[in-house]
């Protein structure tokens, strides 16, 4: 009878342990731990903040290469002349090509004001240069108005021959020098 009286109390004491044993287990193999014992509500909470910083990151990347191609935009419009034939203030097709694509900029920056200055070669007297330019920075301003752009963004000077680009006594430089360039104020 002792013997039986301390299988009946083993039982009462093991078999609660194992059936709360049993118990955890199946609960525990219910949840599906990730691969670093992390939840499923926790893994989807961290996959979407990875997904965030993504498109973040996507959208600072955009905003850089935007401000870029506008800096590039605007040097373009600062740096490329309108440069005319000797003794001359008529545009021709390239110079045209130029100011077009200098009112197109002109129109996706309205605030943007202009002095087109009229620029000639040393050749000619002081005052011939300066009337030449004059007709040079009023052709380029003309053209400008002609492409919808609005006459009091724009301010045409001359400065005759006094602003070379180049200084050399030759054919080419005297070329480069015979132009309208174009200041953002």
């Amino acid at each position: 009878m002792r013997k039986s009286l301390m299988i009946v109390l083993t039982l009462v004491f093991i078999l609660p342990g194992l059936l709360t044993t049993v118990s955890c287990t199946q609960k525990k193999a219910g949840v599906k731990p990730t691969d670093k014992g992390i939840s499923e509500a926790d893994q989807a909470a961290l996959n979407a903040k990875k997904q965030q910083d993504i498109e973040e990151a996507r959208i600072r990347a955009e905003q850089e290469q935007k401000a870029r191609m506008i800096a590039e935009a605007k040097e373009r419009f600062l740096t490329d002349n309108v440069h005319f034939a000797y003794d001359s203030a008529v545009l021709t097709p390239i110079a045209q090509n130029v100011l077009n694509q200098k009112a197109d900029w002109l129109r996706s920056n309205p605030s943007g004001n202009v002095t087109i200055g009229g620029h000639c070669d040393e050749r000619g007297t002081i005052e011939y240069n300066v009337a030449l330019g004059e007709r040079r920075a009023e052709a380029a301003k003309k053209h400008l108005i002609d492409l919808g752009i609005d006459a009091g963004r724009l301010e045409a000077i001359s400065y005759g021959e006094e602003m070379p680009i180049a200084t050399e006594n030759n054919e080419e430089a005297w070329a480069q020098n015979r132009r309208a360039q174009f200041i953002i104020k």
